[in-house]
């Protein structure tokens, strides 16, 4: 057996993405950007990223490790150092979703998708910490192999994400003022730096069979 490494890159057609910022009720953020963090100095201004991967992947088996990457456009955040923190989202929503709305008439039990009750998000988040956010480059975040086990079978939403700052329980509610990161969209002008995701599974003769992938020697 060997282990197989599959990326999967959004893009214009595929997936969904957006920006999440507190105090806006209107406003919804599907842009070429993706922007995280604390908004404006002084300010309850928390911003989150979601993503949605939708049916890209496969039928998977075996996965060991999984991975999401995303591309750094610009910070602020001192000496570019951050925190994340990645959780599966339990409810539908649309790219016209804000702080306040999963979708359009549709609330969030809790605004941003922040609670940790088990309701917009799962309770059980992966975290990634002392990221070094450097324009310009990738970072990675780490995800738990299990929510890509046999992806095409269960029910998904995608994922909630928020980065910078210490994160406080499930909230990152200590994210320090005015610090921001943005990310490339998956309708970024330069399509290469869309969000990807990495899925390292255990590759099999039979597995590779009925994924069209070969055989194994």
């Amino acid at each position: 057996m060997a282990i197989i490494t599959r990326i999967f890159q959004l893009s214009s057609s595929v997936g969904k993405d957006c920006w999440l910022q507190e105090n806006e009720s209107t406003s919804s953020h599907n842009t070429a950007q993706l922007k995280t963090g604390r908004a404006v100095a002084g300010a309850a201004a928390m911003m989150h990223i979601l993503i949605d991967p939708g049916n890209t992947f496969s039928e998977l088996k075996n996965v060991k490790e999984a991975r999401l990457l995303l591309y750094v456009e610009s910070n602020n955040v001192t000496a570019g150092q951050g925190n994340a923190l990645v959780r599966p989202l339990l409810v539908d929503w649309d790219e016209t979703a804000t702080y306040g709305q999963r979708k359009s008439g549709i609330n969030w039990s809790t605004a941003g998708a922040r609670s940790n009750a088990g309701t917009d998000c799962s309770k059980q988040g992966y975290s990634t910490q002392g990221l070094t956010l450097t324009a310009g480059s990738w970072i990675t975040l780490y995800l738990n192999p299990a929510w890509f086990e046999n992806w095409s079978k269960r029910t998904h939403y995608g994922f909630w994400i928020a980065i910078n700052g210490n994160y406080t329980g499930y909230s990152l509610a200590d994210a320090t003022n005015g610090y921001i990161t943005v990310f490339s969209s998956r309708t970024a002008a330069t399509q290469a730096n869309a969000p990807k995701f990495e899925i390292d599974f255990e590759y099999t003769k039979i597995f590779a069979a009925s994924a069209g992938l070969g055989t194994s020697t």
